[in-house]
């Protein structure tokens, strides 16, 4: 089935000027799926280091080996007391 966008040969200055940047970082087709599917409504994009500490937080968990905190804290540009915390919690 086609699209019901695919007829028209849409172009990155179709968009409002205030979605431009967003259309040409992830693409036309997918700008017109975030379109179809966020329509009218305000999203939250978050900071890139919100989203990759927890993906951080649990690579130091998996390679923690017992005492290896100082070697986690320069892998991952941390204090030792910071991959201490890490570690003691959930």
């Amino acid at each position: 089935m086609q699209n019901r966008h695919e007829k028209y040969k849409i172009r990155n200055d179709d968009f409002p000027s205030d979605f431009r940047q967003v259309a040409q970082c992830i693409g036309l087709d997918s700008a017109i799926k975030l379109i179809e599917a966020f329509s009218g409504v305000q999203v939250y994009i978050p900071k890139y280091e919100s989203v990759m500490r927890p993906i951080r937080n649990r690579a130091i968990k998996n390679e923690f080996d017992g005492s290896n905190y100082k070697r986690l804290a320069c892998r991952y540009g941390l204090s030792e007391r910071r991959v201490r915390d890490i570690l003691r919690s959930k």
